[in-house]
């Protein structure tokens, strides 16, 4: 069974339809202005969110250098596979798709593993 609720570095809960709507989101932005990406990128434009009726902005947490919505949905979701599943329901929109047999490492927050590459199906830049 998958977690329906997560708790943010600054203690807020997000449930699983607000993670995955500011996830799906930041596919969306992301694959408008880069032909190819991977969920780095993606973290890195998640914007503003809501939790509970109230949004979720910047310096959400300050134990990393990078103080945003989306380093803390990060965090948050790190133990599940959210950001797969959010990729996988942009797929199915036509937003991206993956490229098979390319990888890209990665940053320190996932360990420096290769990433799965995702090509932009509209891509405006």
């Amino acid at each position: 069974m998958h977690k329906t609720e997560f708790t943010t570095p600054c203690g807020c809960t997000v449930t699983r339809g607000e993670a995955l709507r500011a996830f799906v989101a930041a596919i969306y932005d992301t694959a408008k202005v880069s032909a190819l990406f991977t969920t780095d990128e993606v973290f890195e434009r998640v914007g503003p969110f809501t939790v509970g009726g109230a949004m979720h902005r910047d310096n959400v947490f300050t134990n990393t250098l990078n103080n945003t919505a989306g380093q803390a949905l990060r965090k948050a979701t790190a133990t599940s596979k959210l950001i797969s599943v959010a990729l996988r329901i942009a797929q199915k929109l036509s937003y991206c798709e993956p490229v098979r047999g390319l990888t890209w490492d990665s940053d320190r927050v996932c360990h420096s593993r290769p990433k799965r590459v995702w090509s932009s199906n509209i891509t405006t830049v």
